[in-house]
């Protein structure tokens, strides 16, 4: 495939040159940045609201690994971005949040340029709006967690990289796309399978023969891990990050990751696979969601199947295919599917191939009678889905998120236990109780079997015992359970913005049953 050098083709010169060559090009990503940077800045969210995102707020106070804060693998450039953004937040959680919202915003640049660069302007335009107006990609620019960070590194690597499939590619090209590879990875090592592009292009360049080049392209990789991991050494120790690197692993894949080891059926990981990467990621109609989402839901499945069906642009859908297919296979296989935030990388190459397949390859080209209709269809998938992000958004600007809101209740309750005679068993929340509460005797147990050895193992246990339902929603039902189990209160919020983490129940416990 080459591109062919004409006045059509003004991206040809910043191929060429590394310069735009007219204002058209120019300006046109400058207002979608302007757009992705005022919505997202506009709508950062103010508490740490889960286990991560309390990691990551104690790591603004104390980097320490080993006290999990952040647990390993660190994320050193994503924490070190936030440090230096404390000097314009007002606390931790809008430090984070701020990082997330200008890079989340700013990822929008090489989503336009990559989709630019594979089909044309009209791909382009429609993929950067649908990008703009996605639930995923514009809710997690707003959270204190670090995929918003990763997503714009990732996007950058992966549209410089498709350029080195060129032959008249300029020599910095690669050795660019994979030293932003690498620092991907310091945002978020679990991003690492999106290696396979690296070794995709290397296979398919022209100049893979060349010892030199390959050398480059590889120890540019290198320095951009190098960058982030050798003052991560000096920081924790390289003792201290290979003890914790074994333990996380191990506790990873084995005990409460959520990999296929904890939660072996098929059946339970792909359906929530599915919502993530459909409902919770592109936004599409589920029985919880407006029936306006219907209409969004045929424009982008009509799209990716489009792409998926056309005879043309090979290179361009093995390239999106062999960049996605091994971290959707790690996600099913290795972590925690509960999560949608973890199909977030995915979600911006989906919507480029959707665009392509709506616009490039057909898609609703044979399904409508007139381009009009089918212009207005898009718009309409835009404006929905936008009023929906928008709604998302704006509800987590504003809201409290229901963990929290069990701390707060748990510390405030007018009629309930005082601290120095309350313990409170739970799971994620633990880590809220010690970053709101820290006054509180809150212990992180996985079941009902961990909870009663602890109790019976305490030397002076406490007369009042509170469990969440992290705890005890999966007694069974042959008596292993306590005698008697008190409601206390209920606390929720949108499926689509906390989960899994969206319900959660507060239960008194008498300790006689015991």
């Amino acid at each position: 495939m080459k591109l062919v050098v004409s006045k059509a083709n003004l991206y040809d010169c910043w191929l060429r040159y590394g310069l735009p060559c007219t204002r058209t090009v120019q300006g046109l990503p400058i207002v979608l940045v302007v757009l992705g940077l005022t919505s997202r800045i506009l709508f950062i969210g103010r508490y740490p609201g889960e286990w991560d995102e309390v990691d990551f707020a104690l790591a603004l106070r104390d980097y320490d690994i080993v006290a999990q804060q952040p647990h390993f693998p660190g994320y050193p450039v994503y924490v070190w971005l936030s440090r230096m953004a404390m000097g314009l937040a007002g606390g931790e959680a809008h430090a984070l949040g701020l990082v997330s919202a200008f890079f989340g915003g700013l990822a929008v640049l090489p989503l336009y340029y990559l989709a630019l660069y594979m089909y044309s302007r009209r791909v382009a335009l429609l993929a950067a709006f649908l990008f703009l107006t996605n639930p995923a990609c514009w809710l997690y620019s707003e959270k204190p967690l670090s995929e918003a960070t990763a997503l714009f590194f990732l996007l950058l690597s992966l549209y410089l990289l498709f350029l080195c499939v060129q032959e008249s590619v300029n020599p910095w090209i690669p050795p660019l796309g994979a030293f932003f590879m690498g620092i991907t990875l310091g945002v978020r090592l679990d991003y690492f399978p999106f290696l396979s592009a690296l070794f995709y292009v290397l296979t398919y360049a022209h100049w893979r023969y060349s010892i030199f080049r390959v050398s480059c392209f590889f120890g540019a990789f290198a320095l951009g891990v190098i960058l982030w991991l050798f003052p991560l050494v000096i920081v924790v120790g390289l003792k201290a990050l290979s003890h914790q690197a074994l333990d996380f692993t191990q506790g990873h894949f084995a005990s409460w990751g959520g990999s296929i080891v904890t939660t072996p059926d098929p059946a339970v990981r792909l359906g929530h696979l599915l919502w993530d990467v459909f409902p919770a990621g592109l936004g599409l109609w589920w029985i919880d969601l407006p029936y306006m989402q219907l209409i969004p839901s045929a424009c982008l499945l009509s799209g990716l199947y489009a792409f998926l069906k056309g005879n043309e642009h090979g290179l361009q859908r093995r390239f999106i295919l062999a960049a996605l297919l091994p971290y959707l296979l790690w996600v099913f296989f290795a972590q925690n599917v509960e999560k949608p935030r973890h199909v977030v990388p995915l979600i911006p190459m989906l919507l480029v191939a959707a665009s392509a397949g709506m616009l490039h390859s057909g898609g609703l080209t044979n399904q409508t009678p007139t381009r009009m209709v089918r212009a207005g269809f898009l718009v309409l998938t835009v404006i929905i889905l936008g009023a929906f992000s928008l709604g998302l958004v704006y509800h987590y600007s504003q809201s409290r998120p229901p963990l929290m809101q069990l701390v707060s209740y748990v510390q405030s309750a007018p009629d309930g236990p005082d601290r120095l005679s309350t313990r409170i068993y739970c799971g994620e929340s633990k880590r809220l109780f010690e970053y709101y509460a820290p006054g509180w005797d809150a212990r992180r147990v996985r079941d009902w079997a961990g909870l009663r050895y602890d109790y019976m193992a305490s030397l002076c246990p406490p007369p009042n015992l509170l469990v969440t339902s992290e705890v005890v929603s999966d007694l069974d039902k042959d008596g292993g359970g306590p005698t008697y189990i008190k409601y206390i209160k209920r606390f929720e919020g949108d499926r689509y913005i906390y989960a899994p983490y969206h319900e959660i129940v507060l239960l008194g416990v008498d300790s006689h049953g015991l």
